[in-house]
C-alpha cells in the first residue's frame, strides 16, 4: 500500500505542472503568475506581476524580480532567458524570506543590481533561489568583493562587474572564466596578472590603468582586448592578441604590430604624420577620429593581408597620396567617410583590383578622376552620397559595369536624362550599369525617371527617389522591367498621368499587371488630368500593385465622377455670364453652368460658349434659378447629353413648341399617340392576367416600396429609427461618423446601439432579435471585422429575415470596401447581387443613406424606449429630412441629389424615377 501511495505522489508531482502549463499557456499574464515561485515564510507575498516583471513584498520592502524563460511551441522550455533581481535599500541576498522557484530555473543570464554582497558565495544565493546560471553573471554596484563570493562558481564562463571593488585574488576561483568585463571597478594594477589564465576576452572600461606586455603575457589565451577610457592610458599590444580595440582620447600605435594581431580599431588616433608599419598582419583596420592631415605613400606597404580599411571622421584629412594603398593587394572594403577631401588622386584604386565596396560618403568631393575606376573590375557597391558632385561625376561611373549598389543621394545632380540626349532619348549616363539592384538618388533635385532605369536595368529591385522635385508620374514611369519598389515619398506628386492609349493597355485583359510599386506620401490632385488613370483603376484596379489616393482620402478609382478641370478645354472659349468645366473621356464633356444669372433664353447660354468647327464635345447645361419660361429646340446644342433647369421664375406660359418653330407634320404626333395607346392597352391586358398571381403582387409591392412609388406605412410605434449592427473593430467609425451625423440636426434619428442600449446580463440572441424588431431600419456596417464576427452575422441574418417577413426593405448595408476586396460568404454575396447598398467613400454616401432611411423623429422620452434598456438616444442631434422638391437630375451622373430643406421641415420623400438623360426637365 505504501508503494502505491509513493507512485501516485510521484505521478501527481510530475503531472500537476504539465497540466498547469497546458491550461495557462495561451494566456501569458496568468502563465507567468502561475509558474512564479513560492515564498518561504509569511513575510513574503506577491504584490503584482505582468510583462515578465514581478513585485514581491519582503519584510515590508518592495522587491522587483524580472525573469523570462524562453519556450518553444507546445510549452517545451529551453535553457535560455534571464533572471534579474533589484534590491531596495535595506534588503540583502541573505534574507531567508526571499522567494524561490518551485522547479529549477535554468537561464543564460543572472543579474543582481544594488544588492550588497552576501556573507557566503553567490553560488549559495542562486541555490536558494533554485536558479542555475548557464552563461553570464552580472553584478551592478555590488560593493567589495572577495574570493569567498565567487567560490563554487568555477564553471562560470562570463562575468560582468559594474561599479564594484575587487580584493586581491578575488577571481582566482573562476578557473573556466572566458569573458570578463570590468567597468569602473577599483582594483590594484597588478591584479591584471592574477586574472584567470583561461580568459579569452577582456574588456576594461573606465578603469584608468595601463596595460603592459607583461600583463598580457600572464594571460596566454587572451585573444580580444577592449580598452575604453576617458583618460589617456598606455596600452601595449602583445601576447597572443588577435583583436585590439582602443577607444581613447589619444590613441598611439606602435610601428611594429604583433604578428598574431588580425583586427585593430583605434578611436581617437592622434598621429598627425603617420609612418608605414614595420610589421603588419592585419586583416581589418578601423581608424576613427583621425588627427592626420594626409596619408602617405606606402603607408600600408607591409599590410599585404589587409581586407578592410576604415578611416572615419578625419576633419583635417584633405589629401591622399597616389600610392597610399600600395601593398594592400587583397583589399576588398574601403571606407573614407566624413573627411575634408575635395579631390582624389587618379591612380588611387590601381593597387586594389579586388575592391568590392567603396564608401566615400560625407566628404567635400567635387569631382572624380576619369580613370579612377579603370582597374576596379570587381567593384559592387559604391557610396558617393553627401558630397558636392554635379552631373559631371556620372561620366566617371559609366565604366563600372559590375556595380550592384549605387548611392548618389544628397548631391546636386539635377535631371540627367534629358530628352535631348545624344544617345537613346530619355536615357542617362547610367544606362550601361545593367547589374544594378539598388539605386539611391534621394535629394538630388531630379524630377523625371530615366528610360534606361526602366528598360536596361533588368536586375533593379529598389530605387530611392525621395526628397526630390517630382510633380507628376506617367504610365510609362511605371513600366519597369521587373518587380521594383520606387520610393517617391517626400515629393510633391500631384498628378498620375495616363493617356487614352495607356488606359486601353492598363484595362486590357491581355496585358500583364504592372510589377512596379510606387510609394507616395503625398495625395493626388484629382482633376481632369488624372481621368484616364482613375478610369483604369476603376475598371481594373489590379493592373498596378498600389492604388494612389486623392486629396479627400478616397482611392483614385472611386473618384471618377468627380474629376473635372475649371475652365474650358483647349480650343474652346467660355464667356460671361456662364462658367465652364470639362473632363476628358471617349468624348470631351463640357459642363456649362449658367445658374442664377438672370437668363430668359437658352440661346444666351449656348452663345456664351464657342466650340471650333471640327471639335466634338458633349454638353451638360445647368440653367437652374433663371427666368426661362420656354425652350426653343433649335437653341439647344446638337450633342446635349443632359440639362438641369429647375426652379424657373415664372410658370411656363408658352407651348413647348415655340412660335419660332414650325409645327409641321401634324399626323406624326397622332400616329405616335395611337401606337402608344395600343401598347398601353396590350400591357394593361398582360398586367391584368398576371395580377391574379399572389406571388407577383408581393414582388410588385416590394419593388414599389423600394422605388418610393408606394407610400411607406408608418412605424412610429417602434422605439428606434435605426439599429446599427457593427463589429467591435469598427466602433470608432460608428461613433465618429454614423452616430455623430445621424444623431444631429433638427430631426434626430433614434439610434439603437448595443454598447449603449442593451440591458446588461441579457441573453445576446434575444437582445439582437429585440433590437431588430424595435427599429424601423437596420444599418449593417460590413467590413472584414464584421465578417469575422459571429454575432454581427447573426444580427444581419435577423434583419434580413425580418425584411423578408415584412416584404419591406428594412435592411441597409454599408460596405467599408469594394465587395471584391471583402471575404463575403455565399449568403451575403447573393444578397448584394440582388439588392443595392451604400459604400463608404462614395461622394454621395450621406445622401444615399438618408434616402434609404425613414424620416427622423423628435427624441423619445426616456420611458418610451425601455424595451432594451433604460438608455435613450441623445436629444441633442437630428438628421436632415428630404423633400420631394429637393431632388433633381444632376448632369450625366443620373443621380438623384438631395438638398437639405429649410429648418423645421419634417417631410421625407422617396426617390423619384430618373429621367431620360436626353430630356430637358423644367420644374
Amino acid at each position: 500500500m505504501a508503494r502505491w501511495v509513493l507512485v501516485l505522489a510521484l505521478i501527481e508531482e510530475w503531472w500537476a505542472p504539465a497540466q498547469l502549463v497546458a491550461r495557462w499557456a495561451p494566456v501569458q499574464f496568468e502563465l507567468h503568475c502561475a509558474v512564479l515561485g513560492r515564498c518561504s515564510f509569511h513575510g513574503c507575498f506577491v504584490s503584482s506581476c505582468g510583462n515578465d516583471e514581478y513585485i514581491y513584498i519582503v519584510d515590508g520592502l518592495k522587491v522587483l524580480i524580472e525573469y523570462k524563460r524562453e519556450s518553444l511551441p507546445l510549452a517545451v522550455y529551453t535553457d535560455s532567458g534571464y533572471f534579474n533581481l533589484e534590491c531596495p535599500e535595506g534588503l540583502t541576498l541573505d534574507n531567508s524570506a526571499l522567494p524561490s522557484f518551485k522547479s529549477q530555473l535554468r537561464v543564460n543570464k543572472v543579474r543582481f543590481k544594488h544588492c550588497p554582497p552576501p556573507q557566503s558565495s553567490y553560488a549559495d544565493v542562486l541555490e536558494r533561489f533554485n536558479v542555475v546560471v548557464l552563461d553570464s553573471l552580472v553584478l551592478t554596484q555590488a560593493g567589495n568583493l572577495t574570493a569567498i563570493h565567487f567560490a563554487q562558481l568555477q564553471h562560470l564562463p562570463r562575468l560582468e562587474l559594474l561599479t564594484a571593488a575587487l580584493a586581491p585574488g578575488a577571481l582566482s576561483a573562476l578557473s573556466q572564466l572566458r569573458f570578463l568585463q570590468l567597468d569602473r571597478v577599483r582594483t590594484a594594477p597588478s591584479e591584471l596578472r592574477r586574472l584567470p589564465a583561461s580568459l579569452e576576452t577582456l574588456s576594461l572600461t573606465r578603469m584608468g590603468m595601463n596595460v603592459t606586455a607583461a600583463d598580457l603575457a600572464a594571460l596566454p589565451r587572451l585573444a580580444d582586448l577592449l580598452v575604453r577610457d576617458s583618460a589617456n592610458v598606455h596600452v601595449e599590444a602583445g601576447g597572443a592578441l588577435r583583436v585590439l580595440v582602443l577607444e581613447l582620447p589619444s590613441a598611439l600605435l606602435v610601428r611594429e604590430l604583433p604578428p598574431t594581431l588580425r583586427k585593430l580599431m583605434a578611436a581617437g588616433w592622434s598621429e598627425t604624420h603617420p609612418t608605414p608599419w614595420l610589421q603588419c598582419a592585419l586583416k581589418v583596420l578601423d581608424l576613427r577620429d583621425v588627427a592626420a592631415e594626409e596619408l602617405p605613400t606606402g603607408w600600408l606597404a607591409r599590410c599585404a593581408a589587409l581586407r578592410s580599411l576604415h578611416v572615419i571622421t578625419a576633419a583635417r584629412l584633405s589629401r591622399l597620396e597616389p600610392g597610399v594603398l600600395r601593398g594592400a593587394v587583397l583589399l576588398r572594403e574601403l571606407r573614407v567617410v566624413r573627411t575634408a577631401l575635395q579631390y582624389l588622386p587618379p591612380g588611387l584604386l590601381d593597387d586594389v583590383p579586388q575592391l568590392k565596396l567603396l564608401d566615400l560618403s560625407s566628404n567635400h568631393l567635387l569631382e572624380l578622376p576619369g580613370i579612377l575606376f579603370a582597374k576596379t573590375n570587381s567593384l559592387e557597391s559604391l557610396n558617393l552620397s553627401w558630397n558636392r558632385f554635379t552631373q559631371n561625376v556620372l561620366s566617371s561611373l559609366s565604366t563600372i559595369t559590375s556595380l550592384v549598389c549605387l548611392d548618389l543621394s544628397y548631391n546636386n545632380l539635377n535631371d540627367f536624362c534629358s530628352r535631348k540626349s545624344k544617345a537613346v532619348p530619355g536615357s542617362s549616363p547610367l544606362q550601361y550599369l545593367k547589374q544594378l539592384r539598388s539605386l539611391k538618388l534621394a535629394n538630388t533635385s531630379i524630377s523625371m525617371i530615366c528610360r534606361d532605369w526602366r528598360e536596361n536595368m533588368t536586375n533593379l529591385e529598389t530605387i530611392d527617389l525621395t526628397h526630390n522635385l517630382f510633380e507628376y508620374i506617367t504610365f510609362a514611369d511605371m513600366q519597369f522591367y521587373g518587380r521594383v519598389d520606387v520610393d517617391l515619398q517626400r515629393n510633391n506628386v500631384s498628378t498620375l498621368h495616363y493617356t487614352r492609349h495607356d488606359y486601353e493597355r492598363a484595362v486590357s485583359p491581355h496585358e500583364p499587371p504592372l510589377l512596379t510599386r510606387l510609394h507616395l506620401s503625398s495625395v493626388l490632385r484629382c482633376d481632369c488630368h488624372v481621368y484616364w488613370a482613375a478610369r483604369a483603376f476603376h475598371e481594373r484596379p489590379a493592373h498596378a500593385p498600389l492604388e494612389p489616393r486623392c486629396l479627400g482620402g478616397g482611392l483614385l478609382g472611386s473618384m471618377l465622377d468627380a474629376l473635372q478641370c475649371t475652365g474650358a478645354p483647349p480650343g474652346v472659349s467660355c464667356d460671361a455670364p456662364c462658367a465652364c468645366a470639362w473632363r476628358p473621356g471617349n468624348r470631351t464633356v463640357l459642363r456649362v453652368r449658367c445658374e442664377a444669372v438672370g437668363l430668359r433664353s437658352v440661346r444666351v447660354a449656348v452663345a456664351a460658349v464657342r466650340v471650333p468647327r471640327g471639335l466634338t464635345v458633349d454638353w451638360e447645361l445647368y440653367l437652374a434659378h433663371n427666368h426661362i419660361d420656354h425652350v426653343v429646340l433649335e437653341d439647344m446644342p446638337h450633342n446635349l447629353t443632359a440639362t438641369r433647369s429647375p426652379a424657373t421664375a415664372t410658370p411656363p406660359t408658352h407651348s413647348p413648341c415655340s412660335l419660332d418653330t414650325a409645327c409641321t407634320h401634324w399626323w406624326a404626333p397622332a400616329l405616335g399617340a395611337a401606337a402608344a395607346l395600343a401598347t398601353l392597352l396590350l400591357c394593361a391586358l398582360l398586367f391584368a392576367a398576371l395580377w391574379r398571381q399572389p406571388g407577383l403582387r408581393l414582388r410588385l409591392k416590394v419593388m414599389r416600396q423600394r422605388r418610393g412609388w408606394l407610400p411607406e406605412l408608418e412605424d412610429d410605434a417602434r422605439c428606434f429609427d435605426v439599429f446599427v449592427s457593427f463589429s467591435h473593430g469598427d466602433e470608432q467609425f460608428v461613433r465618429s461618423q454614423l452616430v455623430a451625423r445621424l444623431e444631429s440636426g433638427p430631426t434626430p434619428y433614434r439610434l439603437c446601439l448595443h454598447y449603449r442600449d442593451w440591458a446588461p446580463g441579457g441573453w445576446i440572441p434575444a437582445q439582437i432579435a429585440a433590437s431588430v424588431r424595435a427599429s424601423r431600419r437596420t444599418v449593417a456596417v460590413v467590413s472584414e471585422h464584421f465578417l469575422r464576427s459571429s454575432w454581427a452575422r447573426a444580427e444581419f441574418q435577423e434583419a434580413h429575415a425580418l425584411a423578408l417577413r415584412d416584404a419591406r426593405p428594412r435592411l441597409v448595408v454599408v460596405l467599408m470596401e469594394e465587395p471584391s476586396k471583402l471575404p463575403l460568404d455565399d449568403r451575403l454575396r447573393r444578397y448584394l447581387a440582388t439588392n443595392t447598398y451604400v459604400r463608404w467613400g462614395d461622394p454621395w454616401f450621406w445622401e444615399k443613406l438618408y434616402l434609404a432611411l425613414p424620416c427622423g423623429r423628435e427624441p423619445a422620452p426616456p420611458s418610451a424606449c425601455s424595451a432594451l434598456s433604460p438608455a435613450t438616444t441623445d436629444a441633442s442631434g437630428a438628421s436632415p429630412a428630404l423633400s420631394k422638391s429637393s431632388v433633381a437630375l444632376n448632369g450625366d451622373d443620373s443621380t438623384l441629389v438631395p438638398q437639405t430643406p429649410a429648418r423645421g421641415s419634417t417631410s421625407c420623400s422617396s426617390a423619384l424615377p430618373v429621367c431620360n438623360r436626353l430630356a430637358v426637365q423644367i420644374f
